[in-house]
């Protein structure tokens, strides 16, 4: 049932698709009983859908207070493009810049970028870095099957993250590189929680593999 709920929350926005042109093209054939009911499940969906990407104001920073940009992205191992990706990422001008699926190519440009790095494998989905402009620290490191690093960021106030690569979930009996079963991705989830519930001054970036509307999330 958790992985049939799992599964409901990420294809909710396909019911929105699909119910809203089935409504109305049942209403525009007098089918009212069938119309209604899409049309209230299409309708169902999009609140499902929206009502948790509302956007909470983030407070200013205070005067006198300090600001430090964090960027995460997910390059794509495939990517024919990976340096000029790497390029536009460090135009953003990050402190700390996570990157999953990471290629040679960007890992080439993004080391003459950034003083400090930690990496912990370079090509193929499992590619992923942590790039810097403040000194880095290895911390203990979960027991997980997707990348994450634990990293202190010695920045002027400073902070440990945890960059992570989550599997994408699958229902699949043997799931390839970069994919795992829903219940181990959901487990997957419950420990890195875990891991953020000891030290409530940690931050988690990277590619978690959710929607905004599973439970893991």
């Amino acid at each position: 049932l958790d992985d049939l709920w799992d599964l409901s929350c990420i294809g909710m926005p396909a019911v929105a698709v699909i119910g809203a042109p089935a409504a109305a093209l049942a209403g525009a054939f007098g089918l009212w009983w069938a119309a209604v009911p899409l049309g209230l499940a299409a309708a169902g969906a999009l609140v499902f859908t929206g009502w948790p990407r509302r956007r909470v104001r983030a407070s200013a920073v205070p005067a006198g207070g300090s600001s430090l940009r964090v960027v995460a992205s997910n390059l794509w191992f495939k990517n024919p493009s990976m340096a000029d990706a790497a390029r536009e990422l460090v135009a953003l001008r990050p402190d700390v810049l996570v990157v999953s699926e990471l290629g040679q190519a960007a890992h080439d440009v993004l080391v003459a970028a950034f003083p400090h790095h930690d990496v912990l494998s370079i090509g193929g989905a499992r590619g992923h870095g942590v790039y810097s402009r403040h000194r880095l620290e290895r911390l203990e490191q979960p027991a997980v099957i997707g990348p994450v690093l634990h990293l202190r960021v010695h920045a002027p106030r400073p902070f440990p993250i945890f960059a992570a690569h989550l599997p994408r979930a699958t229902l699949t009996d043997h799931p390839n590189d970069g994919t795992e079963l829903v219940h181990v991705c959901r487990a997957e989830v419950f420990e890195l929680a875990a891991w953020l519930d000891r030290d409530p001054t940690a931050m988690l970036a990277g590619d978690l593999n959710l929607t905004d509307r599973q439970p893991g999330y």
